[in-house]
């Protein structure tokens, strides 16, 4: 206690209730716990009753009970600074970068990686694997523990402590209770508790229900057998029944080896705020705020029983809402402070700093108003700034810590954490997904490509197997045209036998029969051409060999283009019998100038009989 301090009429046997609100209620009630220090109070408390983020606080003060009511202020300094070490844990960022890796990965899941059970596991790291038995009060003045949760099955209010773990019923009220102090209790079941790890007894007391699923406690561990129908017991945050745990200290009202005097409920829960907004689209904004109504609804509750407590018990409520003027905090950077948010991520060391001093400025006005604790005037100047007991003293950094009390209310939604290994292996995770997504992205767009490619050749081929029938099928009509032609012509030459001339020889000369004595009828023509001949040329052509008597067909249109004919300039023929035609068609070609090389007869077996095939080019 601080020299400058006197106690006023002590109390003699305290019982401390400590709310919930996240790791704002633990370093809140650090403070409180601290001005009853300084009040030489602590000392006196037999009796701890916490929920949620209370329960962080409780189970430390349990583990350590001995340094915090230690006389020597280092061992006292030392112990505090445990606690706030807490802030840079990041619990609830731990929590869910360790379940979405098991959610990556389903075996470590199957072992128990759920977000409860991680839960555990961060506080095993405040309480060192300890067990409610390693909390039992070691003489009788000091403290028993409640850690307090709700039951999901029954709705029932659970408590543990280092003996049990009990379920108590609440009866309906009936006329005249109200004014009585509320509801009394049915029959509470208990069940030994002792072997429990007191981080369950934790994590079940601060489950809150839209972030954790509830926590499961087995009969077995407790050494009893499913009364009620259902196999385990679910508990979650003992705020969805009771934030400030006044139910339990009124439950254990009949006992009659309990003398408590003096009951201090430390409120860390904050003002109730009504929203001009409507912000409840999403499920879990709708779930935490139907959660926050249910809560302030009990808090109320409470705060009107603790008002009709009976003259043998005193009450002395401290809430977070109020303004101390014995606080180093501005009353604006008080009044902001109830809104910090209720969470277990990462809280800074300033934001821990004005909580506590928050905490114990509060405190040290709810004790003064029950005269609990008296201050005295600082000796000296020297004292008065060691003590700094002005409000919104200017060593405190008042204006900056009224920005801190500002931003602190934000909630924070980001998952990684530099101190947390996690964090590097989801980058790392992360990153081997995309890449991997990347990958198999290209991997597929190339077999596209190639599927496509494929596609589009087998289409060419098509393409060209088509073209290639066209051009079969063309040369097939033309060899039944053809033959349609030799077999009409075989028909007339078997009418004509003995009447037809026979063909046209050259004179004993060497010159060619003439044009009148030369019959052109029992000939075929077919005409083929290249290189820069056009087609009108060609129609041209055609006329006039057509206007000499020949059978052409096609020879009006010009033929047929074919680069076969490139470098030819013949009349091609079968046999000596078409000779003399083909030399008489020679000569009509070469009258009509088409091409400047003189066109000769060409013999070749591959003409049917009666047929003829120009072949020319320029």
């Amino acid at each position: 206690m601080s020299h400058n301090e006197k106690v006023g009429a002590p109390a003699k046997n305290i019982a401390l209730c400590l709310s919930g609100g996240g790791l704002r209620a633990t370093f809140f009630h650090l403070g409180v716990i601290t001005a009853l220090r300084e009040a030489r109070l602590l000392g006196k408390v037999r009796e701890v009753f916490s929920v949620s983020g209370g329960s962080i606080t409780a189970a430390h003060l349990a583990l350590n009970w001995d340094r915090y009511v230690s006389t020597d202020q280092r061992q006292f300094d030392d112990v505090c600074s445990e606690l706030r070490a807490i802030g840079e844990w990041d619990i609830r960022g731990s929590v869910l970068r360790r379940w979405v890796l098991s959610c990556a990965f389903l075996l470590p899941r199957l072992l128990g990686y759920g977000r409860t059970a991680l839960l555990q596991r961060q506080y095993e790291r405040l309480t060192k694997k300890a067990r409610l038995r390693d909390i039992a009060p070691s003489s009788p003045d000091d403290p028993r523990f409640y850690f307090l949760a709700t039951s999901f099955n029954a709705g029932d209010l659970c408590s543990f402590s280092d003996e049990h773990f009990t379920i108590h019923r609440l009866e309906h009220y009936r006329p005249g209770e109200a004014e009585q102090g509320g509801p009394k209790t049915a029959p509470a079941q208990s069940y030994p508790s002792g072997n429990i790890r007191l981080s369950l007894a934790v994590a079940a007391s601060s489950a809150f229900p839209p972030m954790f699923p509830p926590v499961e406690l087995k009969w077995d561990q407790i050494g009893g057998t499913s009364e009620g129908g259902f196999s385990t017991i679910a508990l979650t945050d003992g705020g969805v029944y009771d934030n400030l745990g006044f139910d339990k200290f009124r439950a254990l009202a009949d006992q009659q080896d309990r003398c408590i005097d003096t009951i201090i409920v430390s409120d860390a829960g904050g003002a109730f705020s009504t929203s001009l907004k409507n912000e409840f689209t999403g499920p879990i904004s709708r779930n935490v705020r139907a959660t926050d109504i249910l809560m302030h609804r009990t808090a109320q509750s409470t705060l009107e029983r603790i008002d009709a407590l009976g003259e043998a018990t005193s009450g002395v409520y401290v809430s977070i809402a109020a303004v101390s003027p014995f606080s180093r905090l501005s009353a604006t950077a008080q009044t902001r402070l109830q809104s910090i948010r209720t969470d277990l991520d990462s809280f800074s060391e300033r934001e821990v700093d004005i909580l506590v001093e928050h905490g114990r400025g509060v405190a040290r006005s709810a004790l003064l108003r029950k005269k609990l604790w008296t201050p005295s005037p600082p000796a000296d100047a020297q004292d008065r700034a060691a003590d700094a007991t002005e409000p919104g003293d200017p060593g405190f950094e008042s204006e900056a810590y009224e920005r801190i009390a500002c931003e602190a209310r934000k909630r924070r939604i980001g998952l990684l954490n530099i101190r947390d290994w996690t964090s590097e292996v989801l980058v790392a995770l992360t990153v081997l997904i995309l890449v991997t997504a990347g990958y198999l992205a290209m991997k597929t767009y190339d077999q596209i490509i190639v599927i496509e490619k494929s596609q589009f050749q087998s289409l060419n081929d098509l393409a060209e197997q088509a073209k290639g029938l066209q051009i079969k099928n063309q040369d097939l009509e033309k060899d039944v045209l053809r033959l349609s032609i030799n077999a009409e012509n075989l028909t007339e030459q078997l009418k004509t036998a003995g009447i037809s001339a026979k063909p046209p020889t050259s004179g004993s000369n060497g010159t060619a029969a003439t044009s009148q004595d030369f019959n052109r009828q029992p000939y075929t023509v077919w005409t083929q051409f290249a290189g820069s001949l056009t087609r009108e040329q060609m129609k041209d052509f055609g006329a006039k060999i057509v206007a000499e008597g020949w059978k052409a067909p096609g020879a009006l249109q010009g033929g047929e283009r074919t680069p076969k004919a490139v470098g030819q300039n013949e009349v091609r023929y079968r046999s000596d019998t078409e000779k003399a035609a083909a030399q008489r068609l020679a000569d009509d070609i070469n009258a009509t100038r088409v091409v400047r090389t003189g066109v000769v007869p060409q013999q070749s077996k591959d003409i049917l009989p009666n047929f003829l095939e120009i072949w020319i080019s320029r």
